[in-house]
């Protein structure tokens, strides 16, 4: 709960089904609440949650400040409809869960960072579950690949975790209202504040 998915939408499977790629894609991919549908949801990179929560405080401040603060609040508390037709959250809702898997992230890393790693049946998944998901994306001065069977926690995704918490104590900060409606309190604020600060001081440190 929380990750904010790399892809997601409707597959369209035509010919032969039995010599279909996508057929295969979707049996390994596709989690089991979504069997028996075409709908495929991928989980497959740690950098779209805290890109996720950017985008949301960079369009509430862009709305808000030049044009309206009920427009961003609505907006905030804007119900969203799952894929599965059943559950519903608003926008800061998401935006919550979504920091708290990023904090959730940091506590449970033995260096305090957001990693990625591909775990044992995970085979057939991308090796880079970041944005850059290139098989050379993240090359030793050897000219070794890097071991994604083991924790790799990329620089560019722990300034992107950085800055989605700050982003969105700052956000809920220019929103009482939201923050007070969706039960964001001020020690939840600072937590974030906390997380990002101690984060930013780890990355300095292990450089």
């Amino acid at each position: 709960p929380g990750k904010m998915f790399h892809e997601a939408g409707e597959i369209h499977v035509a010919g032969e089904i039995a010599d279909n790629p996508l057929v295969k894609l979707v049996e390994d991919w596709q989690d089991p609440d979504e069997r028996d549908s075409n709908y495929l949801t991928y989980y497959g990179s740690i950098d779209s949650t805290p890109l996720f929560v950017c985008i949301v405080s960079d369009y509430d401040q862009c709305v808000r400040e030049p044009k309206s603060p009920e427009v961003a609040d609505s907006f905030l508390n804007k119900l969203i409809p799952h894929h599965n037709g059943k559950d519903k959250l608003t926008t800061g809702e998401a935006v919550i869960m979504s920091t708290n898997w990023i904090i959730n992230e940091l506590e449970r890393s033995d260096l305090g960072f957001v990693e990625y790693q591909r775990h044992p049946g995970q085979e057939k998944g991308i090796r880079n579950q970041v944005m850059k998901d290139s098989l050379t994306s993240y090359i030793h001065k050897n000219g070794e690949l890097a071991n994604t069977n083991a924790p790799i926690a990329s620089i560019e995704v722990q300034a992107m975790a950085y800055d989605a918490l700050l982003d969105a104590a700052d956000m809920f900060e220019r929103a009482p209202e939201v923050a007070k409606k969706q039960q964001v309190s001020t020690a939840a604020i600072t937590k974030m504040r906390q997380a990002a600060a101690g984060l930013l001081e780890r990355i300095l440190d292990d450089q």
